[in-house]
């Protein structure tokens, strides 16, 4: 088994299911980079009103933004209302597809 076959096959968090939080939205693979972007630059900027300017969206789009971030696993929750990049977020956006430009990086795992 390959490391990253490792990693995609043993999440680091149990798993939890929501049918809430997307605000409606529907999922947008370019605001996995953005929220991975932001969480990087600051753990609470997605729960905060700064969010509004530096991502230039409305505060529901904010949410989503943040709840596909988490439901697709490239952010975990931190402390408090902080986020995480999470270990497969990191490699993803960090070493393996940056732009989801491969369309491998869209395979479902299990």
């Amino acid at each position: 088994m390959t490391t990253q076959q490792a990693l995609l096959s043993s999440p680091t968090s149990p798993e939890r299911f929501g049918f809430a939080g997307h605000e409606t939205f529907p999922f947008r693979y370019g605001w996995l980079k953005k929220a991975v972007d932001a969480v990087t630059s600051d753990a609470m900027l997605l729960s905060s009103d700064q969010a509004l300017v530096e991502l230039g969206v409305g505060k529901n789009m904010v949410q989503s933004i943040r709840h596909w971030g988490l439901a697709t696993q490239v952010l975990q929750e931190g402390q408090g209302r902080s986020l995480e990049v999470s270990r497969i977020g990191a490699l993803l956006f960090g070493e393996w597809d940056p732009y989801l430009e491969d369309p491998a990086s869209f395979h479902t795992y299990h």
